[in-house]
């Protein structure tokens, strides 16, 4: 299941910061397989891969939108999300042309950085369109593993973990599909090394397991996020590369609340027609 590497090194021959642990990674993917009671009978990537719910008229751009709900949520929210999109609009297409407020509307205001995620499926819909003159990606079914998935990377607006687990479902390249949520178990079991930048520690994982059980163990891991991991806190979060745990930083001062009188006088003596209309 896991393979044995050894240090990373640089050209220089530096041996570079590690990312992860690979004993307990093994012990960890040992313990989730021994508890998936599915497990048995489903060792192939398709079968284990579960496809976003309902469609927006292309399998790949379905799930690239999926993608970006599921990512550092549970599957319960972002399949619920994903139904609301998929019967308030045609097609994406449609979904393409949708305000942002009215996408975050849609998966609810309340769903994790909801208008972040909405924000990032209307650009990435409309860089496709931009792109390939039509919301579609079924071009990337015949291209090279490497250049489909420097493809799927570049897309405005798609997270690395959309990316990864689209091409992970979608076009057959071993992935590991890594989220803050995620990571924050993997870091708290001692597999990732606190404040391991994602995309580093994606990369770790997926070069220190077997190509072929990528499918089952993002299958895996996808359930253990889903029974014990949690959406990162509003000041946390992001969808991005960041690393898992929050690097200290200074915080910003709070503004001061302002007595009433002083703004009162700000706001006459700031306004040109207050001032005009009072002389």
């Amino acid at each position: 299941m896991v393979e044995a590497q050894g240090p990373a090194q640089g050209g220089s021959g530096v041996v570079s910061k590690a990312v992860g642990s690979l004993k307990k990674l093994a012990q960890l993917i040992k313990r989730l397989r021994a508890a998936d009671r599915t497990e048995a009978g489903a060792q192939d990537a398709p079968t284990l891969f579960q496809h976003a719910p309902g469609s927006l008229g292309e399998p790949i751009i379905t799930e690239l939108v999926y993608s970006l709900l599921l990512g550092d949520s549970s599957t319960s929210a972002a399949r619920s999300a994903m139904k609301r999109l998929t019967e308030g609009v045609v097609d994406a297409n449609e979904l393409r042309v949708w305000m942002p407020t009215e996408i975050a509307s849609c998966i609810g205001e309340r769903y994790p950085a909801a208008c972040e995620r909405a924000l990032r499926i209307k650009s990435s819909l409309w860089e496709i369109q931009r792109r390939q003159h039509v919301v579609s990606l079924e071009h990337l079914t015949g291209q090279p593993a490497r250049e489909a998935r420097a493809y799927l990377d570049s897309i405005e607006g798609v997270t690395k973990f959309a990316a990864s687990r689209v091409a992970l479902g979608c076009l057959s390249i071993p992935c590991v599909p890594l989220d803050a949520r995620l990571a924050a178990l993997l870091t708290h079991e001692g597999v990732l090394e606190d404040d391991a930048p994602l995309n580093e520690a994606s990369s770790w994982l997926i070069r220190n397991i077997e190509p072929a059980d990528a499918g089952l163990i993002h299958k895996l891991f996808q359930s253990w996020s889903d029974e014990e991991g949690h959406a990162p806190k509003p000041q946390d979060h992001t969808t991005t590369d960041a690393p898992a745990k929050r690097r200290p930083g200074k915080a910003a001062p709070r503004p001061a609340k302002a007595r009433t009188t002083s703004t009162r006088s700000a706001k006459s003596t700031s306004s040109p027609r207050s001032s005009k209309s009072k002389g």
